[in-house]
């Protein structure tokens, strides 16, 4: 096991009323007894008024009091089924459990869960820019603009690594890493990143999908790990007629990773996040964790 200056030591995990939050609250959960850190469980109830105005216009007093009974009824219901799941896991993993405002012992991994009321998206933002790394389910569908709010303020706005949990929980986190190599910042940022975990890891390859006219070489990342004391394969990925998305998870499977670490890539259009090709593949179709910088 390699030692490394860089570490992790407190993961935030996105828990709604969903399935999917199983698989996130279990591999927050698994970084965190991985990496010793404390792990935060974020369930955020919606605001009824943040959202009521915008469909109750032309509605009576009545009706509107109507609405945001309901809307505070179904946001409760929410809430209480989110933390009886955070309850079976824990008892189930037979977790550690703190309070939010508890003093730590550093190093030593710790759970806690923590309800706030907000709009999601911002409280994500609020929470995450305050915590080494994020954890959140993979949006439904891969990525749209429906489903996808939560990651895009946890990747585009926080400023902070996003790891993004499988539909099913993994057997394992970051044993067999595979990092995805283009020479951009984007990717530098998720390199340095995913130190914490390379450095604990049985295999680590870095990998760079051959493009025409391009002298990207993964080798130059290999060596700039081995000042860390990881030792890492490079290796230049034939791209054939697959995607770029598609080669990088085809040898993700092939090689056996659990984490694929990448830079996530995207632009702004009307307001509207954009995302690029290769990390929209990988986001709808990865069966693995991801761990994304912006």
């Amino acid at each position: 096991m390699a030692e490394s200056s860089v570490t992790i030591a407190t993961v935030l995990a996105l828990v709604t009323d969903e399935g999917e939050s199983e698989s996130t609250l279990k591999t927050a959960v698994a970084i965190g007894q991985k990496l010793e850190a404390y792990v935060e469980a974020l369930h955020v109830r919606t605001e009824p008024e943040s959202v009521i105005p915008v469909v109750a216009e032309g509605l009576s007093a009545k009706s509107v009091h109507v609405l945001l009974e309901g809307a505070r009824a179904s946001t409760a219901d929410r809430a209480e089924r989110a933390h009886r799941l955070f309850q079976d896991v824990a008892l189930e993993m037979s977790l550690s459990l703190t309070k939010v405002d508890a003093e730590l012992e550093v190093g030593r991994f710790s759970t806690a869960w923590c309800e706030t009321t907000g709009i999601e998206s911002r409280e994500i933002v609020r929470r995450g820019r305050l915590f080494d790394l994020t954890v959140l389910a993979r949006p439904h569908n891969g990525y749209d603009q429906t489903s996808s709010t939560a990651l895009t303020a946890a990747l585009f706005e926080t400023g902070r690594p996003v790891l993004i949990a499988p539909p099913g929980v993994p057997a394992t986190v970051g044993q067999r890493l595979m990092l995805a190599w283009n020479d951009t910042r984007e990717a530098a940022e998720a390199v340095w990143a995913a130190i914490p975990f390379a450095a604990r890891a049985e295999e680590v390859t870095v990998v760079s999908v051959a493009e025409a006219n391009s002298d990207v070489d993964p080798g130059d990342v290999a060596r700039a790990l081995a000042y860390h004391g990881i030792g890492a394969e490079a290796q230049i990925l034939d791209r054939g007629n697959a995607r770029v998305g598609e080669r990088l998870l085809t040898t993700a499977h092939e090689r056996k990773c659990d984490l694929l670490v990448m830079g996530a890539y995207g632009h702004s259009r009307l307001q509207e996040l954009i995302l690029g090709g290769a990390t929209k593949h990988v986001l709808k179709h990865a069966q693995i964790p991801l761990l994304m910088v912006h």
